[in-house]
């Protein structure tokens, strides 16, 4: 396998842009920076990644076209978010046929991410004798299958070129598409009146970035009360809807302060395209979310 990409990340936007095959919009939740660790090694039916992020993300994108993906969380790993579920160390998981990426990370997450590609799969279920595989995204696994899977991963990661590296990835995504075809106890996905509250909320903030976020007007548009729409946010993020909304503005002004093909006179323009009042207290909040100021990162793009 070749390896196209370790490195050890400070700067978000720097990841979203080098990783390969994903289509990446995330977005820091967790003040103080972000920090990361990505290592992605290619053959031609398989891309694996490992990933270890040190603050909570709110992961939106799809994986690698043409491919299927599989999860697998790391050691380190004690539960997070995705699509719907609350996962734990012991599940597999297993992305959608749209490729569509939902999640939540905190700042122990790890993951193995296994994409085999389609023309792959179809070679080895026939091989396997699989007609027909689970429809869950998430299956529940016994530790110590868990524990194989995991350090088959860590194995062809850590020894890319050595002479098993060819029988471990084949062992791998064999194991991956027995799980998948054998477990009939796949986690059904059940849309839950909180999670559907979010999802109008984050559709509303894409569609105008310098919306009106009082309380009033968020409970219009995720079409609960307010204790309901504080109950979901505290459950997810750990945060308040404000304080979200807050920190997912930041973030949209800071993809506006280093996309190159976008004209920026100034920070402030950015504040009040936003709709901050005060640019005093939008310098503050960024840095205290990114660890360094706006102007700052204007000024790496110039």
């Amino acid at each position: 396998m070749q390896k196209v990409l370790d490195y050890k990340f400070n700067d978000l936007e720097q990841l979203i842009e080098v990783v390969k095959g994903w289509d990446l919009d995330f977005r820091l939740i967790e003040p103080g920076g972000f920090t990361g660790h990505v290592t992605q090694l290619i053959s031609a039916d398989l891309l694996l990644s490992y990933a270890r992020f040190g603050r909570g993300l709110n992961q939106m994108g799809s994986t690698p076209p043409g491919y299927r993906t599989y999860v697998i969380p790391g050691r380190q790993c004690f539960g997070f978010w995705w699509r719907g579920h609350q996962v734990t160390s012991n599940d597999l998981l297993i992305f959608p046929d749209n490729n569509e990426l939902c999640s939540v990370s905190r700042n122990d997450f790890e993951v193995f991410t296994v994409s085999l590609r389609h023309d792959y799969i179809e070679q080895l279920s026939e091989k396997l004798a699989i007609s027909t595989f689970q429809k869950g995204e998430v299956i529940p696994l016994e530790s110590n299958r868990i524990t194989e899977l995991r350090d088959l991963a860590y194995q062809i990661m850590i020894l890319p070129n050595s002479s098993n590296t060819d029988y471990a990835m084949h062992v791998l995504a064999r194991g991956l598409l027995l799980c998948q075809a054998r477990f009939p106890t796949a986690k059904p996905v059940h849309a839950r009146k909180r999670d559907l509250a979010i999802g109008r909320i984050v559709d509303y903030l894409n569609s105008d970035p310098g919306s009106e976020s009082d309380m009033e007007r968020l409970c219009q548009v995720a079409r609960v009360s307010e204790r309901t729409l504080q109950y979901a946010f505290r459950e997810r993020y750990g945060i308040t809807p404000n304080a979200f909304i807050k920190r997912w503005k930041l973030n949209s002004a800071r993809q506006i302060l280093t996309q190159s093909y976008i004209s920026t006179k100034s920070v402030a323009e950015v504040c009040t395209h936003l709709g901050f009042q005060h640019l005093s207290l939008f310098a503050q909040d960024y840095k205290y979310l990114f660890n360094e100021l706006p102007s700052q990162t204007l000024a790496r793009k110039k």
